[in-house]
């Protein structure tokens, strides 16, 4: 986790995505390897990530259900609109 926050921090999108896809496919969740606080982070940070990279096709549904969860995050919301954006989808913008 530190390390894909790390990654993350630094703007190292390639590394963030191979750290958070690794961390996230792991299914580890509520344990001592990763508290839930950190598996949302992960999951809102995961999303970001493959957003900015370009990849708006993988990038909507964990967007999408992040923001479902978490409609206070101004800034996912925000990355979700630019996402249906980049897909041509100005439909979905409008409906936010």
């Amino acid at each position: 986790f530190e390390l894909a926050q790390a990654r993350f921090g630094a703007a190292d999108i390639p590394g963030a995505l191979s750290h958070y896809r690794e961390l996230l496919n792991s299914g580890v969740v509520g344990s001592a390897v990763l508290t839930d606080a950190e598996w949302i982070d992960a999951q809102r940070n995961y999303g970001l990530t493959l957003s900015w990279s370009g990849n708006a096709r993988e990038a909507l549904p964990v967007l999408r259900d992040y923001v479902a969860a978490h409609p206070e995050d101004s800034t996912v919301e925000l990355e979700l609109m630019r996402a249906y954006a980049q897909r041509g989808d100005s439909n979905s913008t409008l409906s936010m």
